[in-house]
């Protein structure tokens, strides 16, 4: 299992091998972060959730939005903080039209593909933000041999690890046999046996990824 870590502002080196970390902080007001635990697994034919929203962004005005920039392609919410998004949440009636921790923001005024290009986009007056919201799954890896065969990448302070690569290892056996659950490379692994990242943020879930054991159950989040 290697790791890589990503700063959009500052690359900091994994402690086993590599994590890259890219997290990008609109600054606002702390506040407690919305739980991807209590988020219910959406199987509604396998099939992502999308909605769009219209923001009017007035000059030096707060998004109130941290940001995850680790798959090079979207930006992933890492916590909804005092801003504009959260007032825009609070005249959702429908949790499915607001933005919460683990949805993905795939464009910005019809600019997609690019993380730091969209990271760009932010900044316009008139935002449309196109998200998708990721299926949640489980799938339970033998791995008596202690090798996952997985590199990942991470934001220091986000709430998940991407798998980056799949080489040889339980998890590539895995996908040998169950090629309808396969792991995909982006996916990203949210809980590990069931627990979540806490105050330790990814660090939790990357110890928990190097323990020892003869089978492990991984919470995957996947854009579709």
């Amino acid at each position: 299992l290697k790791h890589k870590m990503f700063s959009c502002c500052i690359g900091d080196p994994g402690h086993t091998g590599g994590s890259k970390e890219m997290v990008c902080c609109f600054p606002a007001v702390n506040t407690e972060m919305e739980d991807l635990q209590g988020r219910e697994a959406q199987t509604d034919e396998n099939v992502a959730q999308l909605f769009t929203i219209f923001l009017e962004r007035p000059r030096d005005s707060r998004l109130g939005l941290e940001l995850d920039l680790t798959d090079g392609r979207t930006l992933q919410v890492i916590r909804v903080e005092s801003g504009l998004v959260q007032d825009y949440n609070k005249t959702r009636e429908s949790t499915d039209e607001r933005l919460t921790p683990g949805d993905c923001i795939i464009a910005v005024n019809d600019m997609r593909g690019d993380a730091s290009k969209l990271l760009q986009r932010v900044d316009d007056g008139t935002l449309t933000l196109e998200v998708q919201r990721p299926i949640q799954f489980e799938v339970t890896v033998d791995c008596a041999d202690g090798v996952l065969g997985i590199n990942t990448y991470h934001a220091s302070r986000g709430t998940s690890v991407l798998i980056g690569e799949i080489g040889p290892g339980a998890v590539h056996s895995f996908n040998i046999k169950n090629a309808d659950k396969a792991v995909q490379v982006l996916d990203r692994i949210v809980a590990v046996d069931g627990t979540f990242a806490g105050e330790g943020g990814p660090k939790d879930l990357l110890q928990a990824l190097e323990a020892k054991r003869d089978q492990v159950t991984l919470t995957l989040l996947r854009l579709t």
